[in-house]
């Protein structure tokens, strides 16, 4: 059996840590997008392309609601049932959003015929085997009977073997997918692109969301295991280690909304202050573990005293040095807050290197005394708890709706800056209006007819 902390957060959570993040990062970018989908979709003509958007722009929230169900219901047909239900949907979905991505490539080799008939077997040989592998792994799932320690529906056994065939296959088909488009367009995506423009948020909204949903799910713990005890060094690290990360939350979202790079100066030497201070007590409570597992044994305690100081005071002062020497952009509309242009990352790498060796110390010194802290993860099979419990389903089922949309808005607000068609020849039906999807090549043959 898997025991300890990873069994109850896969067991006792039943992943609800990544549906509740999926869940936030679907509703935020929904905010944040609705106005681009009002402006450059609701007004064009229902078309496929159009009618296939907006399946991938709200599916998603239907997965989401199957999704909580699934954390709620307690009758194993039932469960079957949803479980099967999900599988389609999920299925459905990810056919409609690589069908999007597959026509942008296509796009990319201006719609070459053979090119074409190359993606359109493709696709079709993956996706629709996709659905039937949906149907046979979710029909052959096994339901655990109700359980108060664990509601909802919990896989007891499954078979993996098709679905991680299936997976092989999907694999396959994206490293064509991206070679077609390295070939033609270079790189498909740019990390430094979506890290300036998008600045990181997503990723914040996410570390905010699992911050106050730990916090709510563990305050009844907080209050009957710590508020009692008497005030000792150990219980005050605690509630700082507890309460620092909401701190850093707060700075961390004022970062996206400054416009001052003095402020920004000022706002970055604060966060890197807080986190360190932060690692710091966690470090020291997980170092304090590690010592009781020797049974304080003194000559062990020596030296994770000197291991600790020697790692984490440099630590904060390799932060000072690095965010005092950090340099911003000027306020940009475009990308909002706090934007580092330069900053001199060999310090601050070479501080990463000790920190690695101290993790590394401290790992030997726990297998050494209490046994590999992985092994527990094989004595199953870790990767079809994975699969069984659909750790990340959400949250890739999200993330490949979210991706498709942008890619699309993006498009869409490019041919509307590039292309400027007479209305009256729209209306004459001289020239179709543009639709949900503008592809450069389109915009390249637009541009060649106005200068003719």
């Amino acid at each position: 059996m898997l025991t300890g902390s990873v069994s109850s957060l896969l067991r006792a959570q039943n992943t609800i840590y990544f549906d509740v993040f999926s869940a936030c990062v679907l509703i935020y970018d929904y905010i944040l997008t609705f106005n681009s989908e009002v402006s450059l979709i609701w007004g064009e003509p229902w078309k496929s392309l159009k009618i296939l958007f907006l399946l991938s722009r709200y599916l998603p929230f239907a997965d989401t609601i199957l999704i909580f169900l699934d954390h709620s219901v307690s009758s194993q047909s039932v469960c079957l049932d949803l479980g099967l239900a999900m599988g389609l949907l999920f299925s459905a979905g990810s056919c409609i959003t690589e069908y999007i991505f597959a026509v942008r490539t296509w796009a990319m080799w201006e719609f070459d015929r053979k090119i074409g008939t190359v993606l359109a077997t493709m696709y079709l040989a993956t996706w629709l085997p996709d659905i039937v592998v949906a149907v046979l792994f979710t029909r052959g799932a096994k339901y655990l009977p109700p359980n108060p320690v664990a509601p909802g529906c919990n896989e007891a056994s499954a078979d993996t073997t098709i679905f991680l065939g299936q997976s092989g296959v999907l694999t396959v088909y994206w490293l064509i997918l991206i070679g077609l488009m390295v070939a033609k367009g270079g790189s498909p995506w740019s990390v430094s692109s979506f890290l300036r423009a998008q600045n990181t948020i997503y990723f914040d909204v996410f570390s905010a969301c699992i911050l106050i949903y730990d916090y709510i799910l563990t305050f009844n713990s907080e209050v009957s295991l710590i508020w009692g005890e008497p005030w000792k060094s150990l219980k005050i690290l605690f509630l700082l280690s507890r309460y620092l990360p909401f701190a850093d939350i707060t700075l961390i979202f004022l970062n996206h909304s400054v416009s001052s790079q003095s402020e920004c100066s000022a706002l970055g030497l604060a966060m890197g202050l807080l986190f360190s201070v932060g690692s710091c007590i966690t470090e020291y409570i997980f170092a304090v573990r590690t010592w009781a597992m020797w049974e304080f044994d003194r000559k062990v305690g020596m030296v994770l005293a000197t291991m600790y100081l020697a790692t984490w005071l440099p630590d904060i002062v390799v932060v000072v040095i690095f965010k005092r020497g950090a340099k911003y952009l000027p306020p940009n509309p475009v990308a909002h807050g706090c934007n580092e242009a330069w900053a001199d990352s060999t310090i601050f790498l070479g501080q990463s290197g000790v920190l690695i060796v101290y993790w590394l110390i401290l790992i030997g010194l726990m297998v050494v005394k209490g046994g590999s802290p992985w092994k527990v993860l094989f004595k199953e099979d870790f990767f079809s708890i994975l699969y069984r419990d659909g750790a990340f389903d959400s949250f890739q089922r999200v993330m490949h709706s979210v991706l498709t949309n942008h890619l699309l808005f993006h498009l869409r607000r490019h041919g509307r800056k590039i292309v400027r068609w007479d209305l009256e020849e729209v209306t004459s039906g001289t020239r179709s209006p543009i639709g949900p999807l503008v592809f450069e090549h389109e915009l390249d043959l637009t541009s060649d007819e106005t200068n003719t």
